[in-house]
């Protein structure tokens, strides 16, 4: 909006709210009780707008198979049927837009926020297992189970966290969680440097979840997400369709925050600062809008100095200068293991 576009959008997460004051050109109130097929033909027409009306940039939200998925499993008949009915959506969506000679100039973009694990109680593991002593705080049960004090604020900065990090770590060979401090976590989670998030976390193995006790947990049937996206059945899916992207090609998985780079190339609009790495998905594409320059290398060869023409190697470095001192060897030896 700021770079001039108008923006349609049904249903997207957070559409309905202003954010920095501003909402899209289009939008709805969200209300889940609205048919798949009844938020199609209201795009269709945004699309059938005249041209100085139309927006330039469209997005529609579906909660199938997610709801499904949470209910029944990721691998149950229910979910078969939903994603039936997501593809038989979108046929009538390319129909529709091949019927507006619109399947050729616009790129659609099919995309999730997640995968979905089976669920099972037989999958849980619980801190009463291995610590006695909980009377003091709770535990946000999950795949990504988190501890928080009971008495908050009072206790937000002076709970004990690294002594019941220690007692709940390694306490069996085969322990699905492994207890953290926040700032211990994998670096690429991002998860450490805002006081909102509690300093003490259980890191669960892939399909597994944690809970106070065994009335906590929350999913012992159907399925859930939140767990490592690094796991398998955590990977969300993409597919780009239209005259920006390749054809019959696969590529290998990459990380969501890829995406909002990507959307601004296709709309050839500079992209607001973000995670992202500009340019790491212009292999998706038939020519790229952005293409990166590196900076050339900030040092230059230096010229090896020999008064003989075919001088035998005399340092790791496969080279022998008639200006190096025997400290300088040393140096670049100790660089070298390094």
């Amino acid at each position: 909006m700021r770079q001039k576009l108008r923006t349609a959008t049904f249903f997207w997460p957070g559409s309905d709210v202003p954010i920095n004051g501003t909402f899209p050109d289009f939008y709805k109130q969200y209300d889940s009780q609205i048919p798949f097929e009844q938020r199609l033909a209201t795009l269709f027409g945004w699309l059938s707008l005249p041209k100085e009306q139309r927006a330039d940039f469209y997005t529609l939200y579906v909660d199938e198979p997610d709801t499904a998925g949470h209910k029944y499993g990721p691998e149950s008949q229910q979910v078969i049927s939903a994603l039936e009915k997501v593809d038989k959506l979108l046929g009538m969506l390319m129909n529709g837009l091949k019927e507006r000679r619109l399947h050729r100039c616009a790129n659609v973009i099919i995309m999730s926020d997640h995968g979905m694990e089976e669920a099972s109680c037989d999958r849980a593991t619980f801190v009463t297992n291995y610590q006695q002593h909980t009377s003091d705080f709770i535990i946000i049960q999950g795949p990504a189970a988190r501890i928080r004090p009971k008495r908050l604020p009072d206790d937000y900065f002076s709970f004990d966290y690294e002594g019941l990090v220690k007692n709940l770590s390694c306490r069996t060979p085969e322990q699905p969680m492994r207890p953290y401090l926040k700032e211990n976590l994998p670096k690429r989670m991002h998860f450490a440097n805002n006081q909102r998030i509690e300093r003490g976390h259980l890191y669960m193995k892939s399909g597994w979840q944690a809970a106070l006790n065994q009335q906590e947990v929350k999913y012992c049937t159907g399925g859930f997400h939140g767990s490592d996206n690094v796991f398998d059945n955590m990977q969300a899916i993409f597919i780009g369709y239209g005259p920006a992207f390749k054809t019959n090609t696969v590529v290998a998985p990459f990380e969501n925050i890829e995406i909002y780079n990507l959307m601004c190339d296709l709309l050839e609009i500079s992209p607001a600062s973000n995670n992202g790495t500009h340019g790491s998905l212009n292999h998706l594409l038939k020519d790229p809008y952005y293409k990166p320059v590196h900076r050339a290398p900030l040092s230059l060869d230096t010229p090896c100095e020999t008064s003989d023409p075919n001088p035998a190697p005399t340092s790791l470095l496969q080279c022998r200068c008639a200006s190096q001192t025997v400290e300088m060897v040393r140096l670049k030896h100790v660089l070298l293991i390094l």
